[in-house]
């Protein structure tokens, strides 16, 4: 190998680099995980999702992403034999320009060849190491004679071809925005780490130092003082630094995050970074620059760098994080929303951010010794990043939303960063097991396998026998070659500790003594940290015998949580459960309803879904369905096909509502539809009454309407239309717009339409057209529009935006209320009696002294008094409507009174 250490500028980042092994990246904290290569997972559920990675999954992503191998090629000015064929070959020649769509397609082939690499560990195979080989070889020359890498910059300049435009005229000039050329070098740094680690070869790395050299040349104090606007290089430097030991691309890394201020909040560029204590902006990029500031701290002992991030990982579990483990709530920057903002159909929690959460909280692990940070590491990797992948390998998720009207997995993207980063997460698992220091082994994480890690004086194996995450009971076998006194540090894990996560957030509707055992042993109070301490001299064959009770598990969300009011979600162990359409046709999983305490049971399917515990749960109607719900874990939805699915269960009660409104009955044939409702969207939300009624138009709740169509419903007529398994006579109707401050919005203008039966066709209905420009269609309020009663069974509402796509959060229409037949009486009566208010007290008193049939209705007509009187009524107003309206209708024969009561 070529590498030479060159002495650093700053002596104490030398000093620590001095003498450090290839797997060396953790060697600073308290802490070093056992590496993954030293890791054999021998179980049926990760084993096999590993096994399916190196067959299907990164063959399928070498196939998908040729255009982006081309882009080497036509940089390098190869034929297209300069490659070998794995997995069929690709046949395109020359042409002078780029075969993809952005800029940062580059690290996409770096991310396959880490993820290769690793896979590589588990699975040898000639063939894949050779093809790595030669893709290497086309990446070596790619790479201009400075070290500069970038295929779409060098394309462009050796064929005079048109330059991206987020490349700018000039290297790095657009490098703090979209340019992407540093983003790529860091994937390019951590591949060849990999690479490095899992054949022993510098091919790669010797590439990967040429870049870094440049870098250090290029970038710094007194240079060129730019930051990346995408994190990634940092940890790739650091990787790199560490495998190499060359203290210069450790200083380079913490420069990039020291020159960050001043900027951006979407790229945590709005202060330096040791002043933010706060999760904003794009949760990718912001969790790369905590995974660095992380190993900068450890590597350097910078408290300040340590302080920042303590506080963000707050501000993230207390108030940003899904019950998935999911962070970045919002579509619109990919990122973190306000505090307590996680709606479930428009949650984004992109597959690349849990996986970013994943390595953050295994850096703050090692670093504190806690147990609650594994607890979301955990919770992310069974729930938010396995959910990014199909059982078969072979289709993804790029967003994982917790409620979905329908979603399909894709073959594959444009931006394809979640495919390829998930092939290098799930080979790496292993690697996340255990932790050590001198004296002290941490079990983290629980799956049938073997490992071996030298431990002190002696080499350790250690085997795990266990069904988890299905089953609770595990079996530790040590086997140390000679006889040694360690501590043996157990996790319990949180959800046996009657804790979702540490704060407040999410937590379990009922607490209980879930009886963990270690050896026969309650562990009781005994933790430290969350793990349970075992210290003793070990001998080979020694073991230990875990039991953790699995109960099926309710869980409710802090009230902050508007999307989550009456809601509660099920798991059992670390797996978050979810309702899908297709285990559940005999309701509407998104508008079913349960009690909270409603009974629940769990039994293990082999046959479904390649063998998963199933839980059934009892709705609130269990006697007219006389079926369970089923559900199944959340990472195993969209597998089988298209249809809703829901985490949050409702045990809402209905809203007080008018006698007249039309309730959409799904058991009566009741439906709506759309010409168009977006996947992530529910149709199901604009007649749900349960629950508190929308505040505003921006306050979403826990689902809404929406037609976003990439544009595809903009500058045309759309509508909504209910199908009622009957005839009505219908005379009003009630819209709440939606506004989401993103793609959708309120109409600019909007008219109803009824189906004639006699004609065929849907009829538009008079004096309903509204319009923005005429002030009749408004934000923060129910859109009332009265008219001459149409007899029907379908009715539809028509909108039309001219720039963005429209949504809506409820939609109700009503039948000529009793209200109105009381207004009409108002008009035509006699005068019966008279009526006062003292106090909480409403007094009616008869003129005439006749019987007299009273009836009291409020504003919602429904009925709250009726009976015959003689002569005084004493009604007490309740305390639960301390103001408000009464409606009083006296009749004597064919004499009636009606007076308003305002209170």
């Amino acid at each position: 190998m070529n590498l030479k250490l060159i002495k650093p500028p700053i002596a104490v980042l030398y000093l620590l680099l001095i003498g450090l092994s290839a797997h060396a990246q953790y060697s600073a904290y308290p802490l070093q995980p056992v590496p993954f290569t030293e890791v054999k997972f021998t179980d049926q559920f990760w084993y096999p999702k590993l096994e399916t990675i190196n067959r299907i999954t990164i063959p399928f992503a070498f196939s998908q992403t040729k255009e982006r191998m081309l882009n080497f090629k036509e940089a390098a000015e190869l034929t297209e034999e300069s490659v070998i064929a794995f997995n069929g070959s690709w046949q395109v020649g020359n042409d002078g320009k780029v075969n993809s769509l952005y800029p940062f397609d580059d690290s996409d082939m770096f991310k396959i060849i880490e993820a290769a690499s690793y896979s590589l560990q588990q699975f040898p195979n000639n063939e894949l190491e050779e093809y790595l080989d030669s893709i290497i070889t086309v990446v070596g020359k790619a790479q201009e004679e400075d070290g500069y890498l970038y295929t779409f910059r060098t394309i462009a300049n050796k064929y005079n071809s048109p330059l991206h435009e987020w490349l700018g005229n000039n290297r790095w000039q657009h490098v703090e925005e979209l340019s992407h050329e540093l983003y790529n070098l860091g994937h390019l740094f951590e591949a060849a780490v990999g690479h490095h680690e899992a054949t022993g070869k510098t091919n790669l790395l010797n590439i990967a130092v040429k870049a870094a050299d440049l870098l250090y040349d290029t970038f710094g104090w007194g240079k060129l003082e730019k930051y990346p606007g995408h994190q990634e290089v940092e940890k790739g430097l650091i990787r790199l630094s560490l495998c190499v030991n060359d203290a210069r691309y450790l200083e380079l890394a913490k420069f990039f995050l020291d020159a960050r201020g001043g900027g951006p909040e979407y790229c945590q560029a709005h202060k330096p970074v040791t002043q933010q204590t706060k999760a904003v902006g794009h949760s990718v990029r912001a969790t790369y620059m905590y995974i660095a500031m992380a190993d900068i701290a450890a590597l350097t002992g910078q408290y300040d760098y340590q302080h920042a991030i303590d506080e963000i990982w707050k501000d993230i579990v207390e108030k940003k994080i899904y019950i998935t483990g999911g962070i970045g709530a919002s579509g619109g920057n990919e990122g973190f929303n306000e505090p307590y903002h996680l709606p479930n159909s428009s949650a984004y929690c992109e597959t690349c951010a849990s996986i970013g959460n994943i390595y953050f909280n295994h850096r703050m692990f090692l670093r504190h010794k806690e147990s609650k940070y594994i607890d979301v590491l955990e919770q992310s990797l069974y729930n938010g990043m396995l959910s990014g992948i199909s059982l078969s390998g072979d289709r993804f998720f790029y967003p994982n939303p917790l409620e979905t009207n329908g979603a399909d997995r894709h073959k594959w993207f444009g931006c394809s960063c979640c495919p390829t980063n998930i092939a290098r997460m799930i080979p790496s698992i292993p690697g996340y097991m255990y932790a050590h220091n001198k004296d002290t082994l941490y079990v983290n994480l629980f799956a049938q396998s073997e490992a071996s890690l030298q431990f002190g004086n002696t080499n350790v194996n250690i085997v795990q026998k266990s069904a988890y995450p299905w089953d609770g009971d595990i079996k530790l076998i040590l086997n140390p070659e000679v006889s040694s006194e360690f501590t043996l540090m157990i996790r319990i894990p949180g959800w046996a500790r009657n804790q979702v996560f540490e704060g407040d957030l999410y937590s379990f509707h009922e607490k209980y003594d879930t009886q963990t055992h270690i050896n026969g042993e309650s562990v009781g109070n005994k933790l430290i940290d969350g793990y349970f301490p075992i210290t003793r001299n070990w001998s080979e064959g020694d073991e230990v015998n875990i039991h953790f009770e699995m109960p099926v598990r309710k869980i409710i969300s802090k009230e902050q949580v508007v999307g989550n009011h009456e809601r509660f979600t099920i798991q059992r162990g670390p797996i978050v459960y979810c309702a899908e359409g297709v285990d559940n046709e005999i309701t509407n999983v998104l508008t079913q309803k349960y009690e909270l305490d409603a009974h629940t049971e769990a039994s293990f399917s082999e046959e479904l879904l390649g063998g998963v515990e199933v839980i059934e749960i009892e709705p609130r109607d269990y006697e007219n369905i006389d079926n369970s719900i089923k559900l199944i874990p959340y990472f195993a939805r969209s597998n089988r096909q298209t249809c809703p699915m829901q985490v949050w269960l409702s045990y809402q009660q209905p809203r007080e509502m008018p006698d007249s409104l039309i309730i959409v009955d799904e058991s009566k044939g009741d439906y709506a539809t759309s010409n168009h409702v977006s996947p992530w969207e529910s149709l199901a939300a604009i007649y749900d009454i349960y629950g508190a009624a929308p505040v505003s138009s921006s306050d979403k709740g826990s689902s809404a309407f929406g037609n976003w169509n990439w544009g595809e419903s903009v500058g045309k007529w759309n509508w909504v239309q209910y199908n009622f398994h009957k005839v009505y006579r219908i005379s009003t109707s009630q819209v709440y717009w939606w506004d989401d401050n993103a793609g959708i919005t309120l109409p600019d203008s909007t008219f109803l339409s009824y189906w004639d039966e006699n004609e065929s066709l849907f009829v538009p209905i008079d004096k309903t057209f509204s319009t923005q420009e005429q002030g009749t269609i408004k934000w923060d309020i129910f859109n009332t529009i009265s008219f001459e009663p149409v007899t029907t069974n379908k009715i539809r509402l028509n909108f039309y935006g001219n720039q963005k796509a429209q949504g809506i959060l409820e939609w109700h229409v009503y039948t000529p209320s009793l209200i109105s037949s009381l207004a009409n009486d108002m008009v035509q009566t006699s005068s019966l009696f008279n009526v006062i208010r003292q106090g909480n007290i409403i007094q009616l008193r008869v003129l005439n002294e006749k019987e007299t049939f009273v009836q009291i209705y409020n504003l919602s007509g429904h009925l709250l008094f009726q009976n015959n009187i003689h002569q005084e009524l004493n009604y007490h107003l309740s305390e639960r409507l301390p103001n408000g309206v009464l409606l009083i209708r006296a009749s004597q024969g064919y004499q009636v009174d009606v007076k308003k009561v305002v209170f």
